[in-house]
């Protein structure tokens, strides 16, 4: 199965080159070029393996290294340039450049002698010292990245609750799936090695086979997905967050609460606009939308709204935007319209959005909801 990780070879440099011709490049589009390079650096490798071509060059073993040391670094570096606009690299950023020195130092000794050993694996399984501790750190720096990574999505997913009214390509999900994919994928690789290597169990196929197979595909869904979905390959600006938001703790709240005068105003300022101008309707709205509305701080408006009514900010206007369409259900005129497009009306963004939430609310479909209004009427 040498060949499919040929072919995943040539898909990651395809890709590779479609985000980097791309017009309007930002940092986050250099970085997904980089990121696919990376992979058809790993690509090579495996199908070199498998050609036993490796034994006659070993300086192939590189792109292994180079790999396995800078994949964790580089998916940490492309998700801040997603979920922060105005991200800049700074200098501290520069000890991410860390695992692959400490890579390159593991390999000296076997680059400098390579006569010595019949191959890397050798070299990786009787070298000692330093350099031993140097190739563990190589073998298990990005499986600590990929934590960090998932850790880094999830709060983001979080965050962004307390600022969107619509989550739609804002939560990121294809990049948890992403970082899920390579977490199998390298767990993977260290359960193939752990069985190999502390034990007389073996598989019936060649895992490194596999592990290729897995690779390739994942690159041709990635690609896919990516070429369809904004926010991979033909997006604009998914987040701009205030950074400001990441305080918005109940601790911070307690330290910095609004007095009481304060508090009841903007609560009266808030039911009168959410009653008389409806600005959830806008598909759109964000928690700075609705602050400037009120003519107060972000900070202010969600620590009412988390406090006081114990939701964060998309719960908030969502609770507002099912309400709106079961109103919508009691108008006679509306009978003959889709649900759909009711829903629509009522500021959501999608069925499938709509669906989900309203049924978080009532614990019933719309079309159930509906028919059973329309059984007591």
């Amino acid at each position: 199965m040498k060949e499919i990780a040929l072919i995943g070879f040539v898909q990651a440099l395809f890709f590779a080159t479609i985000v980097f011709l791309k017009s309007h490049k930002e940092k986050k589009d250099y970085l997904l070029s980089v990121f696919f390079v990376f992979l058809s650096f790993e690509l090579l490798y495996r199908y070199l393996l498998e050609s036993n071509s490796l034994d006659q060059a070993a300086w192939f073993v590189l792109l292994d290294i180079v790999y396995w040391a800078l994949f964790g670094p580089l998916l940490i570096l492309y998700i801040n340039s997603l979920i922060n606009k105005k991200y800049k690299f700074s200098s501290w950023e520069l000890l991410h450049i860390s695992p692959l020195l400490i890579s390159l130092f593991a390999i000296s000794k076997y680059f400098s002698n390579s006569s010595d050993y019949a191959s890397f694996y050798e070299y990786f399984a009787v070298v000692g010292g330093v350099h031993k501790a140097a190739l563990w750190v190589w073998e298990f720096a990005s499986s600590v990245y990929l934590v960090w990574a998932i850790i880094k999505i999830l709060k983001h997913k979080k965050l962004v609750k307390n600022y969107f009214s619509d989550l739609s390509r804002k939560e990121l999900n294809w990049l948890l799936f992403l970082t899920i994919g390579f977490a199998i994928y390298m767990y993977a690789s260290y359960l193939s090695w752990v069985l190999k290597s502390f034990s007389d169990f073996s598989f019936s196929f060649k895992f490194v086979d596999v592990l290729g197979v897995i690779l390739t595909v994942y690159v041709f869904v990635l690609g896919v997905f990516g070429y369809k979905q904004e926010g991979v390959f033909f997006d604009k600006s998914i987040l701009n967050i205030n950074t400001g938001l990441n305080s918005l703790t109940e601790k911070k709240y307690l330290k910095t609460r609004l007095n009481e005068d304060e508090l009841k105003n903007l609560v009266q300022c808030l039911n009168k606009i959410m009653d008389m101008e409806k600005p959830y309707l806008d598909c759109d709205l964000t928690i700075h939308d609705l602050a400037k509305k009120l003519d107060t701080s972000l900070h202010k408006l969600s620590q009412t709204i988390n406090l006081l009514y114990k939701k964060n900010f998309f719960e908030y206007i969502n609770s507002y935007r099912v309400n709106e369409f079961k109103e919508m259900l009691k108008v006679p005129t509306n009978d003959n319209l889709k649900i759909e497009s009711l829903a629509y009306d009522c500021g959501f963004s999608s069925k499938s959005a709509f669906y989900a939430i309203f049924k978080r609310y009532t614990n019933i479909t719309p079309t159930q909801y509906k028919n059973k209004l329309t059984k007591l009427n």
